[in-house]
């Protein structure tokens, strides 16, 4: 929050924790016999490579839009017209520390690592 005090902080921003993905694609071109120039492509994309080195990485989470709210309004202060909000860290543990595991879901589809194979000609 300091990052942003005395100014506003963008709509929606800060809602979900950071996505960190490693794809990886190789592709070999192979030419084609006969006359002109024709040639097949063949890819192999690894898709979160980070999860198939260690389950812990490359896990996408989320979490239901307005369920985690930690700021309520309460009303405006009637002398200065600021607004009054409540803090209530309902997701911090015990030494204040937000706990992400009770905070967001982990999206199993998107977390897993996948491996596609592809193929192209090219004329």
């Amino acid at each position: 929050l300091d990052e942003y005090r005395g100014g506003i902080v963008g709509r929606n921003s800060s809602r979900e924790p950071w996505v960190r993905s490693l794809d990886l694609r190789i592709a070999q071109d192979v030419p084609l016999p006969g006359p002109g120039s024709r040639n097949i492509q063949v890819t192999l994309d690894f898709i979160n490579v980070g999860n198939f080195l260690n389950s812990e990485w490359g896990r996408q989470r989320y979490t239901q839009f307005g369920t985690s709210t930690i700021l309520s309004f309460r009303r405006y202060d009637s002398e200065t017209g600021v607004p009054v909000v409540r803090f209530s860290p309902r997701d911090l543990d015990e030494n204040g520390v937000l706990d992400i595991e009770d905070v967001y879901s982990i999206d199993n589809i998107l977390s897993r690592w996948a491996l596609q194979l592809g193929a192209r000609i090219s004329f």
